[in-house]
């Protein structure tokens, strides 16, 4: 869990749909790895879990009540995979 800054324009890139892209359509090969790092220096809380380029995961986006410029992310990473047979 972290928050950014909607008006930086570095921080806005983490609301990306697809890492191989900045939000203008320009490839840009090292998004993924600078994205971990960024992540990993903002988190508010250590879970004892760290993050790879392998891994896969969601982000979550959502406003902040009373702070329309910031938007608060959450992060979640799968950790396994189960199959249901219902």
């Amino acid at each position: 869990v972290f928050r950014i800054d909607a008006a930086d324009e570095e921080q806005n890139q983490i609301l990306r749909t697809d890492f191989r892209y900045d939000l203008s359509g320009n490839e840009d090969p090292g998004f993924f790895q600078r994205y971990l790092s960024f992540m990993d220096r903002a988190k508010e809380y250590a879970i004892g879990s760290s993050l790879s380029t392998s891994d896969r995961f969601l982000t979550l986006v959502t406003c902040i009540q009373h702070e329309p410029r910031y938007r608060e992310v959450v992060l979640c990473k799968e950790t396994k995979v189960e199959k249901y047979d219902g």
